[in-house]
């Protein structure tokens, strides 16, 4: 099973409608795994999860989330974990946001992003 970081972008944009909608396109299996072009892969978002969350029931997406950290052993470790993982999402939560706003361009926003890029080089 291959592990893909899909960073959140911008809190306040489009980002992360648009990376959660865009998993909910593809078949889940059991394990929490989507099958992306007939390859088993498990997505981890990086993000603020508080901005995952929002988006989630913003959209009616039916995804709850799941806080790992991004350790290789974690992520080893969820692989395996052998329990029903389906609607779940993997997130690798950054902590970095008190508040967001949609819509508002923000420089505290803007830095999120960029951190959010370096995490998902670091994995």
């Amino acid at each position: 099973m291959k592990t893909i970081a899909i960073t959140a972008g911008d809190p306040a944009g489009i980002g992360p409608e648009v990376a959660l909608k865009a998993l909910s396109s593809f078949v889940q299996k059991e394990n929490g795994s989507f099958v992306i072009d007939g390859v088993e892969t498990l997505p981890v978002i990086i993000g603020d999860a508080s901005v995952i969350r929002t988006a989630i029931r913003k959209f009616r997406l039916p995804f709850k989330t799941e806080i790992i950290e991004s350790s290789d052993e974690d992520l080893r470790r969820t692989k395996t974990a052998g329990r029903n993982m389906k609607d779940t999402l993997f997130c690798i939560d950054a902590g970095l946001l008190r508040s967001f706003a949609r819509g508002r361009p923000d420089a505290d926003n803007g830095s999120a992003a960029v951190v959010y890029i370096k995490k998902a080089v670091e994995l």
